[in-house]
């Protein structure tokens, strides 16, 4: 029996993000909690907390409260897609893009974009080739539990590096 089609969530929108983050598609345990990146291995919130230098929380309001006071929007490059019994971007079939060209319009405080994996990243471009020459688009390694063959260290260097590039970009705008 197949299915019904996995839906992402809406975006987590502060007032004025700054930076939008694209995921590919919630796995199943986010899509069980209905909360962004839920897998207790999944390394994303331990890189947002470290980052901007709070106490790490397991407490999804509190995982939000940070992202939001620190102008970082969530969402996701796919809005729906098939993808049976796996949380597995591989999976992943008959992608349906969210509309990130009309979040940017909307958002034009946003200056910049992260893929977080090549997933998200391959349906970005495919799907969003021509986004404004103003913002900043890095494609980052995931954070997924299926990327644990990337040292921690590693993967936080490479996100703390395009946080500051993104931030300290951010900050010369508005002091320029």
């Amino acid at each position: 029996m197949k299915q019904p089609m996995p839906a992402s969530f809406p975006p987590l929108t502060p007032r004025a993000p700054k930076i939008l983050i694209l995921g590919s598609m919630p796995g199943e345990m986010s899509l069980l909690k209905n909360q962004y990146y839920a897998h207790p291995q999944n390394r994303f919130w331990k890189i947002m907390f470290r980052y901007f230098g709070a106490p790490f929380s397991g407490d999804y309001e509190a995982r939000k409260t940070l992202a939001l006071q620190n102008g970082v929007a969530l969402w996701e490059t796919i809005a729906l897609c098939e993808r049976e019994n796996s949380s597995l971007d591989s999976f992943i079939k008959n992608p349906k893009p969210n509309d990130i060209a009309g979040f940017l319009r909307r958002y034009p405080s946003v200056q910049a974009v992260f893929t977080n994996g090549g997933t998200s990243t391959a349906i970005f471009q495919k799907n969003f080739p021509q986004i404004p020459a103003t913002i900043l688009h890095r494609a980052l390694p995931s954070t997924s539990p299926a990327n644990a063959r990337m040292d921690a260290e590693i993967l936080y260097a490479v996100w703390e590096a395009a946080l500051d590039e993104a931030l300290n970009r951010n900050n010369l705008e508005q002091n320029g």
